[in-house]
């Protein structure tokens, strides 16, 4: 069950980043920016209802009303993320993806990860 819901929160951030991007609204490495440094924080010591219980669910609601319509509902990957996976850009795997990797960079951000206690989530490869 706990791999359920994570893999579905998970994907559902995935999704809204991905629209970000493609939508020309944000930059990947803004988007990396903003979670690390406000809902990432948030996340790291209370999970959603816990913060949503401290907001106030009418609060809550009135954001929702506003929002909610302007999520993406992609039901398909988007073509940014199309274009990328058809043109090699895979990653860390292949060196290119969002960002380039320098082998340098690969090393930093899983010594981050692993410094973290996160599971390794940097594209699976050792």
């Amino acid at each position: 069950m706990v791999s359920l819901i994570e893999t579905k929160l998970q994907a559902a951030l995935f999704r809204e980043c991905l629209a970000l991007v493609e939508d020309g609204i944000a930059s990947p490495e803004d988007i990396d920016t903003v979670v690390k440094n406000t809902i990432g924080r948030r996340l790291a010591v209370g999970g959603p209802f816990e913060i949503w219980e401290q907001i106030g669910w009418d609060l809550v609601q009135t954001i929702a009303g506003e929002l909610f319509k302007e999520i993406s509902n992609s039901e398909e990957p988007m073509d940014l993320l199309r274009s990328r996976v058809n043109s090699g850009q895979l990653g860390v795997e292949t060196g290119s993806g969002f960002y380039g990797w320098s082998k340098e960079d690969i090393v930093e951000i899983r010594q981050r990860f692993d410094a973290s206690g996160a599971e390794n989530s940097v594209g699976g490869v050792q």
